[in-house]
């Protein structure tokens, strides 16, 4: 009776150390989702901004967006339940999402930057020079290699800058992925 006892003691003693750190683990994954999430609509907006004249703008948006929503159930699982078997299936599977999505957004990032860059390369591979002599006479010159520019494409440098930007918010919520996949193995 008394080793009934103490085994039962011990039994109780471990599920209810075990269940807060059950919770913590939740808790943790929470707060990478809530990460992603706020990475992810970062990055939304970003596209939103920068890129609403590219022809892959509405391709781009909407996964950019699927991955706000994944992250944002994976938070509204966490944050209410105790990591119940279903609860963790749901997670693994969104966070499933999130890395496929993240792998073929930067897909396509990288099909906009070969795109830009052969677009660069067509115009000279820099913007023109400008010079402005103000002498007897006025004048503008557009230099560039191999003499005028027929046509000037002011906007794909900058392009460039904001794909590099969008890659830098794209690696960074990459890593905050990474974490939320190893926490939940």
């Amino acid at each position: 009776m008394k080793t009934l006892l103490s085994t039962t003691a011990a039994l109780l003693t471990l599920a209810a150390l075990a269940a807060p750190a059950q919770a913590d683990s939740l808790e943790h994954i929470d707060r990478y989702a809530v990460a992603v999430q706020r990475e992810a609509a970062s990055i939304c907006w970003e596209i939103r901004r920068e890129f609403r004249h590219n022809p892959h703008y509405g391709h781009l948006y909407r996964d950019a967006y699927d991955l706000y929503r994944a992250a944002s159930h994976i938070h509204e699982v966490a944050h209410h339940n105790s990591g119940s078997p279903t609860a963790m299936r749901h997670i693994r599977r969104d966070a499933a999402i999130l890395d496929s999505k993240m792998h073929h957004i930067r897909g396509v990032v990288a099909d906009m930057r070969r795109d830009l860059s052969r677009r660069l390369r067509a115009h000279g591979g820099h913007r023109p020079r400008v010079d402005l002599h103000v002498g007897n006479g006025f004048s503008i010159h557009l230099g560039g290699r191999g003499g005028h520019y027929d046509r000037v494409d002011w906007h794909t440098e900058d392009d460039l800058s904001a794909l590099r930007s969008l890659e830098r918010s794209l690696t960074s919520l990459a890593r905050t992925i990474h974490h939320l996949q190893k926490d939940l193995r």
